[in-house]
């Protein structure tokens, strides 16, 4: 849980009037054209606007710079994506305690689909693109006006782990497939011993019978009269 976001007095607003005047803003998307968009736009409202084409350039960025709101794109392929970036952010308030928290939204083509990685992920707001400026604008201004508003984020730690665990349940399963069809293979090995014991078993009597009979015989022939041998 994550409150006391007060932003710097230069950055307080009344976002009704959609001024978003000394609001310092990091914007980061790995579009050009939009993020040039995005800026230019947000700029005319009186932001102080930021922007980086990738999650590791912001990442850096936010080291050495604070801003009242952040607002990143989802998937920046090849490199980290929104949900690290926000998660950096969090590990960097988590171990300077000094920090102001830094609300943040994220922008994507796919920010209203369920995601479980969403679930915990560490942003306030979720965006849809196309971008709905007035939207926009009017939430920047209540994010930045969010003195002592209790924000709840998630863990990308958490995420992780869930799918490390989702992942031990599959190789479980594999296992546990594995071991049954080890046991079926064990079972059709003892039958097939039992059933070569058997045939072995029949072969023998079968044998002893033969010998029997051929020994019947002679003992007939020994016994029969002269003229009949």
């Amino acid at each position: 849980m994550i409150s006391n976001l007060a932003p710097t007095s230069s950055a307080k607003l009344n976002s009704a009037d959609s001024d978003l005047s000394g609001v310092r803003i990091l914007c980061v998307d790995d579009h050009p054209e939009l993020l040039k968009f995005i800026r230019t736009f947000l700029t005319s409202k009186g932001a102080i606007v930021k922007a980086c084409a990738s999650a590791s350039e912001a990442i850096e960025t936010l080291k050495n710079e604070h801003f009242d709101v952040l607002v990143s794109d989802q998937s920046m392929p090849p490199g980290p994506d929104g949900f690290d970036l926000a998660h950096a952010l969090r590990e960097m308030e988590s171990e300077d305690p000094s920090r102001k928290p830094t609300p943040s939204i994220m922008l994507s083509g796919d920010s209203m689909r369920p995601s479980r990685k969403r679930r915990f992920a560490d942003f306030q707001v979720y965006l849809p693109k196309p971008i709905d400026t007035k939207r926009l604008v009017h939430i920047l201004g209540r994010l930045a006006e969010a003195d002592s508003e209790a924000v709840e984020c998630g863990s990308l730690d958490s995420w992780e782990a869930l799918q490390a665990t989702d992942a031990a349940v599959v190789a479980t399963d594999v296992a546990a497939t594995a071991t049954a069809a080890a046991a079926e293979a064990t079972a059709a090995a003892a039958d097939a011993t039992t059933a070569a014991f058997i045939a072995t078993a029949s072969a023998e009597t079968a044998t002893v019978t033969a010998a029997n009979a051929e020994m019947a015989a002679i003992a007939a022939s020994a016994k029969a009269p002269p003229q009949l041998r």
